[in-house]
């Protein structure tokens, strides 16, 4: 699936469920300082939000953001792009 199919099915599901919250979670790669990917991630998380929002007509307060920067990474090599990415990391 593309990034965006994937929005579009989160959207979907929360408008199924419309007394569904989740949280973003950005993730970053080991590219840049930590201080640098923390805001990196955030920006992803948001991004994706901004998105929901804008495109999908998802409810703003029905979604959290918050980054880890490069923790918990998925695959060891600091430039893998799947270490660039934004997680639904919980539903509530």
């Amino acid at each position: 699936y593309s990034e965006i199919t994937k929005i579009a099915q989160v959207a979907f599901t929360m408008k199924s469920n419309t007394d569904m919250k989740i949280m973003l979670v950005g993730h970053a790669d080991e590219t840049g300082s930590e201080a640098y990917n923390l805001k990196l991630s955030q920006k992803r998380a948001e991004k994706v939000k901004q998105h929901l929002v804008k495109y999908y007509k998802v409810d703003q307060s029905k979604v959290q953001t918050s980054s880890e920067g490069e923790k918990n990474p998925l695959a060891s090599n600091q430039y893998n792009t799947v270490n660039r990415r934004v997680e639904i990391k919980q539903v509530f």
